[in-house]
């Protein structure tokens, strides 16, 4: 069972620069935004993947975004303990491998230009969904379906579909799923909040979503009482609801 949600709770769409948002299982958030600039004191890049690189993005996720949550609440489970879970977490979805993943994955991270330290982070994942059930699924099981649906294939018919996209394959195979892009895990660390951490990691997202992968929409899951994350995601980033 994974120790992180798969999603922040709210759901965003990318349509060609209109975003739209989702929020599961509740409503779709569609989100228009007005990309601004931000500081130029810290700057977002790619998390390598290997163990260390995993290793201070789990403490970070632990620090910001579950003891905040209350999660040292809980008697049973010891700080080490707990990071050691979440870093094996995240190096399953995140870590380096061998070869490519069918679903594609990035950790995105924020650093002071003149420190290592991390001081934001955000996941990215191509996932599948159901629109007509507002079903959203993780990519483990994403990867589970496609498999199974590709081997049911004959090799002609596999043939077919030799270089294209993701998004092709699933939209013949899998309908009426899709495969979309989910944002999630956006955590900054405290005393940087309120700089234009959060926003810049968010367009990078957004930049990969659409320039590497080659997705027009991008999805955010958020709870609605959560009432400081819709106001970033709504307020500041100027998301609108669509479900």
């Amino acid at each position: 069972v994974s120790l992180l949600p798969f999603f922040v709770t709210i759901l965003y769409s990318i349509d060609s620069f209109p975003l739209t948002a989702t929020n599961i299982p509740v409503r779709k958030l569609c989100l228009l935004k007005s990309l601004a600039t931000s500081n130029s004191d810290y700057s977002v890049a790619f998390c390598s993947g290997d163990e260390e690189s995993i290793s201070r993005a789990a403490k970070f996720m632990v620090d910001s975004f579950w003891l905040p949550q209350g999660i040292s609440a809980t008697p049973t489970i010891q700080y080490g303990g707990f990071t050691w879970a979440v870093a094996e977490d995240l190096m399953q979805r995140y870590g380096e491998t061998l070869g490519a993943r069918t679903f594609d994955s990035r950790l995105v991270v924020a650093t002071p230009r003149d420190d290592s330290a991390i001081i934001g982070m955000v996941a990215v994942d191509v996932t599948l969904i159901s629109a007509e059930q507002t079903l959203m699924r993780n990519r483990g099981e994403s990867e589970s379906i496609l498999k199974d649906a590709i081997n049911a294939l004959g090799p002609k018919q596999r043939r077919q579909y030799k270089g294209s996209s993701i998004q092709n394959i699933v939209e013949s195979l899998l309908p009426p799923q899709k495969a979309v892009v989910v944002l999630s895990n956006l955590a900054v660390n405290p005393p940087f909040r309120r700089n234009g951490v959060a926003l810049k990691l968010c367009n990078e997202v957004e930049r990969i979503a659409k320039e590497d992968w080659g997705f027009d929409e991008l999805y955010l899951r958020v709870e609605s009482s959560n009432v400081a994350a819709r106001a970033l995601y709504e307020t500041q980033l100027s998301y609108r609801l669509a479900w």
